[in-house]
């Protein structure tokens, strides 16, 4: 809401953020996303100036996806944003309380883990 930027952005900005250029393909195996959710995002993306894609060098089938200046300058901001919502979030938590959360969600997070 901060930056005007719609949630389903948020995984595939810091994939491309780790790792520009990967195979749309590639990018909506790594969020768990559907074939056709993937495109209807980077759809929504492209229009939103976030992204471009490019034919693969290497595949006429493949197309890598590219974050624009935009895109990038938007990607690197958003940590920020979300450590200061989670401060504001987890505010009524003293610290000890917070260890206890953190712990909690990585044991969760692990048994979770395909």
């Amino acid at each position: 809401e901060k930056v005007g930027l719609e949630f389903r952005f948020f995984p595939y900005l810091m994939f491309l953020l780790a790792r520009d250029g990967q195979s749309q393909r590639e990018l909506g195996s790594h969020i768990n996303d559907p074939e056709y959710q993937t495109s209807r995002n980077l759809d929504a993306m492209g229009k939103a100036g976030l992204i471009e894609r490019r034919p693969s060098p290497a595949s006429r089938r493949t197309t890598l996806v590219f974050l624009t200046k935009e895109g990038r300058k938007t990607a690197e901001g958003l940590p920020k944003i979300i450590r200061e919502a989670n401060d504001d979030f987890l505010d009524v938590l003293n610290e000890k309380e917070r260890d206890a959360l953190l712990m909690s969600m990585q044991k969760v997070s692990v048994a979770t883990d395909p």
